[in-house]
């Protein structure tokens, strides 16, 4: 691994009930740093059976706007950032989630009184897969 780079890797399935009958999730978090930085994460799952859903969620402060196999978000700055995805496994949607007054120091800190949630949903029945979902600014 180059100084420039930094890597966790885990197995998340012990971290789901028994009835979700995991084999393993194995997610690796990447960062590479300096001119073409980019956070990766990877993920390789099997399960037992052919679940209901398979979903991934990211929730961030700005609005998403799905593009082909990428979501694009510009910063409070103008900074336009993408999140690229393999379509052949996912399939992107976003919702939006009104903060609530309890959430006071999220509204302070994010300067926003919602967030959008981009949900990935992998496709039916889909049992295993190994995917990259990588960010970077464009």
């Amino acid at each position: 691994m180059k100084p420039e780079e930094a890597m966790l890797r885990m197995n998340l399935a012990a971290a789901y009930p028994k009835e979700a009958e995991l084999d393993h999730w194995y997610r690796t978090i990447g960062l590479k740093r300096g001119g073409n930085a980019e956070v990766i994460l990877r993920d390789e799952f099997r399960l037992h059976h052919r679940p209901g859903k398979v979903q991934l969620h990211f929730m961030v402060p700005v609005e998403p706007k799905l593009c082909r196999q990428q979501i694009e978000l510009r910063s409070s700055n103008g900074s336009l950032y993408e999140l690229t995805y393999d379509s052949s496994i996912w399939s992107p949607s976003i919702d939006v989630r009104k903060l609530e007054e309890s959430e006071h120091r999220m509204i302070a800190n994010w300067k926003t009184e919602q967030l959008y949630r981009i949900t990935l949903d992998a496709l039916p029945g889909l049992e295993s897969a190994q995917s990259a979902i990588v960010i970077r600014k464009k």
